[in-house]
């Protein structure tokens, strides 16, 4: 049959750039100077800041996961200094010499853990963002298998 190979259901190799196999001569497509294995490093140890975000060149969703960190620590530490604040009795001096005491507040007790619980079940939520991105960088699916100019990951 005339024609080109594979024009007839018979590629040669099926993929995204299945016309590099298809004829000879034909430029692969080009790879990137990153590497994909510094990527799914930096997904995996440093996945939270978006350091392989950066790394590929996804500068958005990079400082998404910057800014969802830094909030999620601070709504542990708030939730955290709102727990301590809130427990034990402690003896309070005036600038006149008088002495007090204030109780335990059970309302700032229960309401700085369930801040700290939020902001745990947020870092979950960000872990599992991560792993995701460091399985698809493995996998080289969808967009992380490729830099920013749209080339393969070496």
């Amino acid at each position: 049959m005339p024609g080109y190979p594979g024009q007839y259901g018979n590629p040669v190799r099926p993929g995204p750039y299945a016309g590099a196999a298809m004829y000879p001569g034909y430029p692969a497509p080009p790879q990137s100077n990153k590497k994909k294995v510094v990527a799914a490093l930096l997904a995996f140890f440093l996945g939270g800041t978006g350091a392989h975000n950066f790394y590929i060149g996804n500068k958005g969703r990079a400082v998404a996961q910057l800014i969802f960190l830094i909030v999620t620590w601070v709504i542990v530490v708030v939730g955290y200094s709102l727990v301590i604040a809130g427990t034990g009795t402690e003896m309070v001096r005036t600038y006149s010499g008088e002495t007090y005491y204030v109780d335990e507040d059970t309302d700032m007790i229960i309401g700085g853990g369930l801040l700290a619980i939020v902001g745990y079940l947020m870092m979950v939520g960000l872990w599992i963002w991560t792993m995701v991105e460091f399985i698809m960088i493995l996998t080289t699916s969808g967009r992380y298998g490729r830099d920013r100019d749209g080339y393969m990951l070496a």
